[in-house]
């Protein structure tokens, strides 16, 4: 049976390869961690908190976004039948006890203050509004990151498989350990949400932040993780700040880099630890395989890893997963840095988005890449500059669909010049409820069903009809080439892998 049979209305289950749904009520239930079976309060996973006209107005203003995006509600209700949440506690580099500022930086927030509070204090206090002040000061004080992470499982854990009634339906999430548990989800006909778990950032292994982490305690870490009832499918080996294992990739918006060092580690390779927690991870002997997900590497990292499934994994299937990513428009990693600037094209050039040969390895490796609908990732700040401060409002949704877009046809006109798949390996992985600018008119997962419908009607058909392929099985119905996207090629990843 297939399984577009298997949903009611014979709708596809949309699948999310990469969403935070339990950051800010995780954060809002400090002290302690109850999700709260009353979805009308803000610690709870089910709590909705659509956005209004101030929330939008500051998010287009400033990329900041106090609102709930995705939510258990908002999933279900956005025809979400599958999502892979990210167990990530917030790292400790996003508040560092004491902010330095350089004169001339202070004159100018005591300027800006007159007028507008800084776009750092507005961070500050977006974050302070989404987890609480009291969350924030136990990021600063608390050394322990595995022991954070545990909590956020358990915080998962405590409303498994419990049934509620939401607007008027009876609905639950389950926690899954296999594809057989989705399946058996979607064979009930009942609305409940699977909920595939994954870890970002290799740093919460480590029982002490406060220094470089401790082989033994990081390595028998996760071991106990590979022994969760509900292990994690993969792990996003970096995150925004050094982890002591390998260098990250620059994330975060140039106003917060200058307060919040990014930099440190970015310009580091891999080392002997980071390796090792690869191979630990990657191993069978000591439990299920964890899948590695290059996202947030940079580029020496990401080469490394490359190089190690070509060495020591050569004989075993091993997929290359990007679970929330965009593309840099560049052809080869390998290349030299030195010409390559962030303004590329439509694309955001920096080494945190993925080039041209790391696609067809994707492709080649049976992997996923996860399209993140982020607005700083998706295209560079001078052609995001355009669309915000030039283009009237009613163009503005628009622009960013075809960004949109031109993310997935960039991936397919690669491929199929490759005599490859084309329509194989991208899929959806939001990063909502991440530290991310959304696109406009797409604000939350329960409105993707729209994102979905326009890329239908404005791009896809009209591609299928003018583009001659030179991999003829390429030519595919534009609904198909969609309905791939959103949801059929995440679920046979699933299906194989999981």
């Amino acid at each position: 049976m297939k399984i577009s049979d298997k949903i009611p209305g014979n709708h596809l289950p949309f699948v999310d390869l990469h969403c935070h749904p339990s950051l800010k009520p995780f954060g809002l239930a400090c002290p302690g961690i109850t999700n709260n079976a009353d979805a009308s309060l803000n610690n709870s996973i089910w709590h909705d908190d659509p956005p209004d006209y101030r929330n939008l107005k500051l998010e287009n203003i400033t990329g900041i976004t106090r609102f709930s995006q995705s939510n258990f509600t908002a999933l279900l209700q956005g025809k979400f039948k599958i999502v892979v949440a990210a167990l990530s506690p917030i790292e400790k580099g996003f508040f560092p006890v004491k902010l330095k500022k350089n004169p001339v930086q202070h004159l100018i927030d005591n300027v800006v203050k007159r007028v507008h509070k800084s776009y750092l204090s507005l961070f500050i206090e977006d974050f302070m509004v989404g987890i609480g002040q009291k969350k924030i000061e136990f990021i600063r004080n608390n050394i322990d990151d595995f022991n954070e992470l545990n909590c956020e499982y358990e915080f998962y854990r405590q409303l498994d498989n419990t049934p509620l009634i939401i607007y008027g339906k009876k609905v639950c999430y389950r926690l899954t350990s296999s594809y057989r548990d989705i399946e058996a989800n979607i064979d009930s006909k009942k609305d409940i949400l699977s909920v595939v778990l994954s870890i970002e950032g290799a740093n919460l292994f480590s029982n002490d932040n406060s220094n470089p982490p401790d082989p033994v305690s990081v390595l028998s870490n996760i071991d106990l993780v590979k022994n969760w009832q509900h292990p994690p499918f993969f792990v996003t080996f970096c995150h925004h700040f050094y982890n002591y294992l390998g260098g990250q990739a620059r994330s975060l918006p140039h106003i917060l880099a200058k307060r919040m060092d990014d930099r440190n580690g970015s310009d580091k390779g891999l080392n002997p630890l980071g390796e090792k927690v690869i191979h630990r991870l990657l191993c069978k002997t000591n439990g299920r395989r964890i899948y590695i997900d290059v996202k947030h590497m940079n580029r020496l990292v990401r080469k490394a890893y490359y190089g190690i499934l070509d060495e020591k994994y050569s004989n075993e299937q091993i997929p290359v997963i990007v679970s929330h990513g965009a593309l840099n428009g560049y052809p080869r990693l390998t290349d030299s840095p030195d010409n390559q600037r962030e303004r590329n094209g439509l694309f955001n050039g920096r080494d945190i988005n993925f080039y041209d040969d790391e696609i067809v390895r994707i492709a080649k490796s049976d992997g996923i890449f996860g399209l993140q609908l982020d607005k700083r990732q998706i295209t560079n700040k001078h052609e995001k500059n355009k669309i915000t401060y030039r283009c009237c409002k009613k163009k503005r949704p628009g622009k960013w669909l075809q960004l949109v877009w031109n993310q997935i046809q960039y991936i397919a006109d690669l491929l199929d010049s490759n005599n490859l798949p084309a329509w194989d390996i991208t899929s959806l992985g939001t990063d909502f409820d991440g530290i991310i600018s959304p696109i406009d008119k797409y604000y939350t997962s329960d409105l993707l069903q729209n994102l979905f419908s326009d890329l239908l009607k404005y791009y896809a058909e009209d591609y299928v009809v003018h583009k001659t392929f030179r991999f003829l099985p390429n030519k595919l119905p534009a609904k198909d080439i969609l309905d791939k996207i959103f949801s059929k090629n995440a679920v046979a990843f699933l299906k194989k892998y999981y």
